[in-house]
């Protein structure tokens, strides 16, 4: 009986997150920042957000209790990142080329990367102008 007290309650009450990590490398330092804001467990909550220069490497550690996405701003340029408790994500950032091309590697690596193929290939796929380029390159009259 105890025991099955202990399983609903465990059910009920989730546990304590578990840490996960973004560390950055930084090819070429620059006098830019980043900005990282967690994604919102629900709507009043203040996402949790963290600064860096971009002269030097760094590292944020957050305490996770499912996948969350991660915003990044620098400058112009907004990247996603999808992390999951017990990742322990490397990003190497290259500040002096745009758009911005991060490299993944470390566990949740593959995730990062499949995201990140996503945005850019849905960014071209369905810009405006591509599309209005292929409409219009496409639109021949035969007679």
């Amino acid at each position: 009986m105890r025991t099955l007290f202990l399983l609903l309650s465990a059910s009920f009450f989730p546990l304590a997150g578990e840490s996960a990590v973004i560390t950055g490398k930084v090819k070429a330092a620059s006098g830019s920042s980043i900005e990282f804001a967690a994604d919102k467990p629900y709507p009043q909550a203040n996402p949790k957000k963290e600064i860096f220069l971009l002269n030097a490497d760094f590292e944020w550690k957050l305490e996770l209790e499912r996948g969350t996405l991660i915003t990044a701003s620098a400058e112009n340029e907004t990247l996603l990142f999808f992390l999951e408790p017990g990742d322990e994500l490397t990003v190497t950032l290259d500040p002096s080329v745009k758009p911005l091309n991060p490299e993944f590697s470390g566990k949740g690596a593959g995730n990062n990367r499949m995201l990140n193929d996503f945005n850019r290939e849905f960014s071209a796929d369905f810009n405006p102008s591509n599309i209005q380029a292929a409409i219009e390159a496409s639109a021949t009259i035969d007679v």
